[in-house]
């Protein structure tokens, strides 16, 4: 592999960070501002840093981008649910994206485990397993 673009787990968080820009398009600007600015900026987080554990020199170092991947869609469902409760998203809509997140979480967590089984890690190896 020689980029991070060929990596299924960051399309698939590139394409959720899309869906994230898509979805809260139509969020009024009121109050939904700050969550809207909020779920972007995490959705972002996504494949920036799956993108920078594809750079990591060391099965740690990958570990942690892996990391703050996880956190950053763990923080994505709690602004969803948020978004939902105030009725800023249908429940489809947040439903959809929940979707989303839970399968990038899935992915990620498949991986990290992957990782930590593996005893000794080169580039080579951590660029097979994701």
């Amino acid at each position: 592999m020689y980029s991070f673009r060929e990596l299924e787990i960051w399309k698939k968080s590139q394409d959720f960070c899309t869906s994230i820009f898509r979805g809260t398009s139509p969020l009024p600007s009121n109050q939904a501002q700050i969550n809207r600015l909020e779920l972007r900026q995490l959705s972002v987080l996504l494949p920036t840093n799956i993108a920078l554990a594809y750079q990591a020199n060391s099965k740690a170092e990958f570990l942690r981008f892996l990391d703050f991947s996880l956190g950053a869609a763990y923080e994505i469902q709690t602004h969803l649910l948020l978004t939902e409760n105030l009725d800023y998203l249908t429940p489809e809509q947040a439903r959809s994206l929940q979707k989303e997140a839970n399968q990038i979480i899935q992915m990620i967590s498949a991986i990290r485990q992957q990782v930590k089984a593996i005893k000794y890690a080169n580039k080579a190896v951590l660029f097979t397993t994701i």
